[in-house]
Parts: C-alpha cells; sequence; structure tokens
C-alpha cells in the first residue's frame, strides 16, 4: 500500500513513519524541506509538499494518507478547500486526520472546519482526536525541568487528564490506515486521569529520586516559559490547553484505544519506564 504521511516529522507522525515501513507498505512523507529529513527507513522517501499549496499531483498513486496539521500552521478555508480536493480528484482511498480531544465542540475552530470539510469529500475518513500526550514531558521546557531541576512546573493548577501515549496513538492511526475501515471519530484517553503530581510521583519512581511537581501562577508561568525559549503562541497554546484542563474537561477516560487495538493504552508506568533516557540528570 501507498501512504502519504502530512506532518511526519512530528511526534506522532514519525511514529506512523516508522509503523508503516515496519509493515511493509510505501511511505512518501511531505515536506518542505526533503533534504533535511536526514536517513529514513528503507521504503520511505521524502517529498516536497506545501501544505497550503496541495494539488491532486501531491497524492497521485497514494492508496492513503495521514493528515496532521503541524503546530502553528493554519489553513484558510481555500486551503482547506484545495487539500480536500485534491485528495479526492487523486483518487486516495482513506485518509485518517489527527486533531484533538474536544475539537468537535468547538465549531468555530480551523481543525473542526477541516474535519467538516474532509467528511464532504466522499473519501473514507478516520479521525484520531489524542488527548495530551505523555510524550510532552520528554522535550522542551518539561523535560529540562525534570532533567536539571527535578521539577515540573506548569500552570495547571490542580487539573487532572487523561494523558494518552503517542505510540498508542500512532497505533491507533496506523490500523486505520491500513487494516480498517471505520468512518468515524475516536477520542484518544490513557485508561486514567492524573495529576501532575501523579506524573512527578511515577517519575520519581523510575528515575529513583525525588521529583515534584511546582503549580506555577499564571504571570510567573508566562515570565518562566518565555525565559525557556517558547515562543509567544507555543504560550498562548499551552495556557489555552490548561485553563480549558482546570474546568476538568480533559479528565474523562474512552474505551477507544482498545476498541481499535484491542488492548488497554499504555499506562502511566509503562511510558516512564521506557524513556527514563530523556530525564537523566542535568547539572546547570
Amino acid at each position: 500500500m501507498n501512504c502519504f504521511v502530512i506532518g511526519g516529522t512530528g511526534m506522532v507522525g514519525a511514529l506512523v513513519v516508522e509503523r508503516l515501513a515496519a509493515r511493509g507498505h510505501e511511505v512518501r512523507v511531505g515536506t518542505r524541506a526533503p533534504a533535511r529529513l536526514g536517513d529514513l527507513p528503507g521504503r520511505v522517501v521524502g517529498a516536497a509538499f506545501q501544505l497550503q499549496r496541495a494539488s491532486a499531483e501531491d497524492f497521485a498513486g497514494m492508496d492513503c494518507v495521514f493528515c496532521m496539521i503541524p503546530r502553528g500552521v493554519v489553513l484558510s478555508e481555500d486551503e482547506q478547500g484545495s487539500l480536500c480536493a485534491a485528495l479526492s480528484t487523486a483518487g486516495v482511498a482513506r485518509v485518517v486526520l489527527m486533531t484533538g480531544l474536544g475539537v468537535d465542540r468547538t465549531p468555530d475552530t480551523p481543525l473542526r472546519r477541516l474535519e467538516v470539510a474532509l467528511g464532504r469529500t466522499g473519501v473514507a475518513l478516520s479521525i484520531v482526536r489524542p488527548t495530551s500526550m505523555f510524550q510532552n514531558l520528554c522535550a522542551g521546557a518539561l523535560r529540562e525541568g525534570l532533567a536539571r531541576r527535578d521539577e515540573i512546573a506548569q500552570p495547571a493548577g490542580d487539573a487532572r487528564i487523561s494523558f494518552v501515549d503517542a505510540r498508542d496513538v500512532a497505533d491507533v492511526a496506523t490500523t486505520l490506515l491500513v487494516d480498517r475501515r471505520d468512518d468515524a471519530a475516536f477520542d484518544l484517553t490513557g485508561a486514567a486521569a492524573y495529576g501532575y503530581e501523579d506524573l512527578a510521583a511515577a517519575l520519581g519512581r523510575a528515575l529513583q529520586r525525588p521529583i515534584r511537581y511546582r503549580p506555577l501562577a499564571d504571570d510567573g508561568a508566562r515570565i518562566e516559559l518565555a525565559a525557556a525559549g517558547l515562543s509567544e503562541a507555543a504560550i498562548e497554546a499551552r495556557f489555552a490547553f490548561l485553563s480549558v484542563a482546570r474546568r476538568g474537561v480533559f479528565s474523562g477516560v474512552t474505551p477507544d484505544v482498545e476498541r481499535v487495538l484491542g488492548r488497554p493504552p499504555r499506562t502511566i508506568d509503562d511510558f516512564v519506564t521506557d524513556h527514563v533516557a530523556a530525564w537523566r540528570k542535568e547539572v546547570a
């Protein structure tokens, strides 16, 4: 099967590429700069691609497409229309679109409009809507705080979130691309909701050193996040998510990972045990 991956360098997209290639499928990773992809697994090639200028030629010969809109990219209605037309004209048989938990409750947002627009093309469509992913702790300011200061510092209060493992999201997406034909949306969560204190405790067990959760006030958080190098857009996105999380919106759990994969989602302890290398102690 020939598969095109949009967002193939992202947290989930890269895992989807790996899984497709491991199963013997031909994979094309669409990117503005194919030369920057580096070494790719066998059966994987990079292809020059601009999401805002998608055409049927981009998807010629593709059986399925995984689509994740990269962070910071907002498609206009015209650009969404061009993408939908390109997929339909190229004869793509199946699309798996990744958005986010709760997108279906925000009708005026670009991602929800894209869900609706793709649903109208007639192309078989599965939508995966993951909650926040454990792997966010492995990168950026959160990883640095753990590695250098043994802490998770977040403006999250006592929010509880049903974190999901990015590997489970990729497993679901890959299964929906090549094994199943579910024209449906799947809300992907872990099996339980955790507070950041729970994350700190699990990390401490795995790392065998004390880890603390330091809840930040909003003003202080903005200063710390900016000092850590986050862009203003990234800071606003984090605050938007956490402000909703503090209202309990992301604390529910669903059976959708198990519904697709036939097994339970990975647990918090599965995640931290498999990723301890990300938080090796650093000295500032």
